[in-house]
């Protein structure tokens, strides 16, 4: 479809502007030109341009909604996976914890164990020693008084008559 367009001048214009008008358009809508000049566009170009927004704004929208749409599985699938192994990672938690309660438990029995037999060998250490000890405290006293009966009394050069 072709147009064709004329130039005329409206008699409360000034000469230079100058209005373009569609022949067989039924409606006409004035667009203010540069340099004080109007031009008119008919109503198939206005509703060109409202569908095109339309359709803009339908595909704007539906691209909005697709995107949450894909957000919230995301999220629901998110949660079901952290749902499954927040119940695995439990019971990993719980079979772990038994496992070292009982070594702790194995553990605290040895070392009981060793505690009573050291203490027995220690103090059987101590018993023999201290028996020890008092056998040579009598021994160093039976010394000390065999070297006082050796050494005898001091010796006087000078000896006094009475």
């Amino acid at each position: 479809m072709k147009f064709a367009f004329s130039t005329f001048t409206e008699p409360e214009l000034p000469s230079s502007a100058r209005i373009l008008v569609a022949r067989h358009s039924l409606l006409a809508v004035p667009l203010i030109a540069p340099q004080n000049r109007s031009m008119y566009v008919s109503a198939e170009i206005i509703a060109i341009v409202v569908s095109a927004a339309g359709v803009v704004v339908t595909l704007g929208a539906s691209m909005f909604a697709g995107f949450a749409w894909i957000l919230r599985r995301i999220d629901d699938r998110g949660d079901a996976v952290e749902g499954k192994l927040g119940v695995r990672i439990d019971a990993v938690e719980e079979k772990l914890g038994a496992r070292i309660d009982a070594v702790e438990d194995k553990l605290s029995a040895r070392i009981d164990a060793l505690d009573i037999r050291l203490s027995a060998r220690i103090d059987g250490v101590e018993e023999k020693l201290g028996a020890r000890i008092d056998a040579l405290t009598g021994e160093v006293t039976g010394v000390k008084i065999a070297v006082a009966r050796l050494e005898g009394p001091p010796r006087h050069l000078v000896t006094a008559s009475r």
